[in-house]
C-alpha cells in the first residue's frame, strides 16, 4: 500500500546553507569572545562565556546541537514510519536511528559522556597518552565502531548518492567528536584548557560536529526528494 503523499516546498541544499550559516555565525561568536577574554583580557567578555562557549553545556552552541539532532530525529523517524507503512524490511533501521539521535542529543545537551573521563583515568593511571587526556574517547570509539558494524547491511540498502553523503557527514562529524577531541586532549595535558590555543582546538572540534550533522540533515532530505515516490513525500 502506498501512503498518501504529501507535498512539503523545501529546498534541501538552500536549508543546508541557511543551517551551515547558522553554525559558521555560532562559532565565530563563540571564539571572538574567547579572543577578547583570553587574548584582549577583557572582562566583560568572561561574562558572556558561559552563554557563547562552544565548550559548555546549555550554551548558544551547545543548544544549537541538541536541535539538530531533533531534526535528524524527526527526520529519520518520519522515513521510518513511512518505511513501515510500505512493509520495508529495513524501516526499523530509521527507526532505531531515530531513537539514537535523541539519546545523543541527551549526552550533547548534558555532556553524560565526559563522566566516563576520570574512572577511567583512575583505571589506566598515568598509561595513558595525551591523546587520551580524555579518556572517554576509548569506549565511545569502540562505541562508534560497534553502531557501524550494525547499521552496515542497512547502508549497502541505501542508494549510492545517500550513501556518499552518510559517508561524508559521518567522517566529518567524527572528525570532530573524536579526531579534534583528541588533538585538544593532548594539547590540555600540556598547557591546560584556560587559554585561546585550546579553545581554538575546541571550537575547530564543535565546528566539523555540527556541520557533519547539517550533512547528515541535508543527506536525509536529499533521500526524501530522491524517493517521493516510494516515500511518499515531495520535497520541492
Amino acid at each position: 500500500m502506498q501512503p498518501n503523499k504529501i507535498k512539503i516546498s523545501i529546498n534541501p541544499i538552500k536549508i543546508s546553507i541557511l543551517l551551515e550559516l547558522v553554525v559558521i555565525l555560532t562559532v565565530l561568536l563563540s571564539l571572538s569572545v574567547q579572543i577578547l577574554f583570553y587574548v584582549a583580557g577583557s572582562a566583560k567578555a568572561g561574562w558572556w562565556l558561559p552563554l557563547v562557549n562552544v565548550d559548555k553545556e546549555l550554551s548558544i552552541p551547545s543548544l544549537l546541537s541538541v536541535m539538530q539532532f531533533y531534526i535528524l530525529a524527526f527526520l529519520l523517524a518520519m522515513i521510518g514510519g513511512i518505511k513501515k507503512q510500505v512493509n520495508d524490511p529495513y524501516h526499523w533501521y530509521w527507526l532505531i536511528l531515530a531513537a539514537l539521535s535523541i539519546i545523543f542529543s541527551f549526552d550533547e545537551g548534558a555532556s553524560i559522556h565526559e563522566l566516563a573521563t576520570q574512572p577511567l583515568q583512575r583505571l589506566f593511571g598515568q598509561n595513558l597518552p595525551g591523546y587520551l587526556h580524555f579518556a572517554w574517547v576509548i569506549p565511545a570509539a569502540i562505541l562508534v565502531l560497534a553502531i557501524l558494524a550494525f547499521f552496515l547491511k542497512f547502508f549497502f540498502s541505501l542508494p549510492r548518492r545517500t550513501q556518499i553523503l552518510f559517508i561524508i557527514s559521518v567522517f566529518v562529524y567524527l572528525s570532530g567528536v573524536l579526531g579534534m577531541e583528541m588533538i585538544s586532549a593532548n594539547y590540555a595535558e600540556i598547557n591546560g584548557i584556560k587559554n585561546i590555543v585550546y579553545n581554538i582546538f575546541v571550537t575547530l572540534e564543535e565546528t566539523l560536529e555540527m556541520t557533519g550533522m547539517v550533512i547528515a540533515i541535508f543527506a536525509l532530505l536529499d533521500y526524501i526528494q530522491k524517493n517521493s515516490s516510494e516515500i511518499g513525500i515531495q520535497i520541492h
